[in-house]
């Protein structure tokens, strides 16, 4: 091989091996885009605590009898639930926002709150492992501008079965059980630029899932 040809291959090679040694970036969207309503607004203020015992979630038991609370940081149950419907919605595709209860000025299309029936968080430390259990009963309702309205009640509850307690073990527990809860309420409801409403049998979602 001539000395020209060897420099062209040399070139050539070089060439090859950069491209595979370069970190390229390959963006992978994890959802889809949903166009939303024109116009629609929805907004989620704070749920109503109807459970006895207000003050707190649950105890945390240890093995030899003693107790800790959980308790919502920095918030009420009310407003945490309305926080964390509005995320999960957001997520689904929904133009919600949160506002406070108070705030009259922020009225939009489609106003939603609810009622804790139920919401509660309980650890118990036995020989071995820690069982965790969370339970969540939840009056969702919804009132549309034209003076239509729209209740749904649902209920979630798990269980965790771990060696020893983490924090975060009883946090994962409860947000799941609530986003479980809110999944069976985007599934049965739609909403369109007249508002919410119940889904009809073979109707798709609204929002990203039923796009």
């Amino acid at each position: 091989m001539n000395r020209s040809a060897l420099i062209a291959v040399s070139v050539l090679l070089a060439g090859l091996l950069y491209g595979c040694a370069k970190d390229d970036v390959i963006p992978i969207a994890l959802s889809k885009d949903f166009m939303p309503v024109s116009g629609l607004r929805m907004v989620i203020s704070d749920f109503t605590d109807a459970r006895v015992d207000r003050r707190r979630l649950g105890t945390r038991q240890s093995f030899f009898g003693s107790e800790d609370l959980f308790q919502i940081k920095d918030e009420t149950p009310g407003q945490a639930v309305a926080k964390a419907l509005t995320k999960h919605l957001t997520r689904n595709g929904w133009p919600v926002e949160y506002v406070l209860a108070s705030a009259r000025q922020q009225a939009g299309d489609v106003a939603i709150s609810g009622t804790i029936v139920e919401l509660s968080l309980d650890s118990t430390r036995g020989l071995f492992t820690t069982d965790i259990v969370a339970k969540s009963k939840l009056a969702i309702q919804a009132a549309n501008k034209d003076g239509s309205t729209l209740t749904y009640t649902v209920n979630g509850d798990g269980r965790y079965n771990v060696w020893w307690f983490e924090e975060q073990d009883a946090q994962e527990l409860m947000r799941d059980v609530l986003e479980h809860s809110f999944d069976k309420f985007v599934g049965i409801t739609t909403f369109d630029a007249a508002g919410l409403r119940f889904r009809q049998p073979g109707e798709r979602p609204s929002g990203d899932g039923g796009r």
